[in-house]
Formats: C-alpha cells, structure tokens, sequence
C-alpha cells in the first residue's frame, strides 16, 4: 500500500511540474522568420516555433495567443491561436436599420 501511494504521489508531483511549466503570451505579430522558425510579438518577446506549428498562416499584425516553455533560456511555443487575422477586426456587425415609419405597412383600426 505504501508503494502504490509512493508511486502516486511521484506521478502527481510530475504532473504538477508539467503544467507549471507552461506559460501563455497575448499580442500582435510584429514579425515572421521562416528560417529561424521564429515570431516577434509586439512586446519585443521572441518566441522559437515547434515543427507542428504551421508558420504559413502567421502574418505581421495577426492577434495571437502563444503557449509556451521556456526551455535553456528561449521561450518555446508549442501551440500559436490565432485570435484575428491582420486587417480584421473582431467587432460585432451592425444591426440592421431599423425601418422608418414611411415603410410600414398601416396596421387595421389605427390612424395615420
């Protein structure tokens, strides 16, 4: 019995370390290096991209949101949302116009 919770205990501990690990950054896309597989956000932070992150669909000015580790002194991502495409913006669309009461059509038993 004691082993089992010996054993138990080390895989909560290693799991615990695991999800302390990881960090997230929020920003804009100040620029893209294909060669290094790196971005630059806004805030000047250099983030090295994994291999499974696909770099085509970053562009300067994108929103992202980068999970990463640091990992020997780099920041490392290991995922990168993309929260809205540069030149877009996450507004609402407008409401339609509301019809003015030229348009309505008359309602029975009331005057105009």
């Amino acid at each position: 019995m004691r082993s089992l919770l010996a054993v138990l205990s080390s895989l909560a501990l290693f799991a615990m370390i695991g999800v302390a690990g990881a960090a997230e950054a929020i920003g804009s896309v100040q620029s893209v290096n294909p060669e290094k597989r790196t971005i630059t956000l806004d805030d000047g932070s250099t983030f090295a991209l994994s291999e499974k992150i696909d770099m085509t669909i970053l562009k300067e000015g994108d929103q992202v949101t980068v999970s990463y580790n640091d990992q020997d002194g780099r920041k490392v991502a290991d995922d990168v949302k993309l929260v809205s495409a540069a030149g877009t913006t996450n507004a609402a669309p407008s409401a339609a116009p509301e019809a003015s009461s030229a348009d309505s059509a008359p309602v029975p038993g009331q005057s105009q």
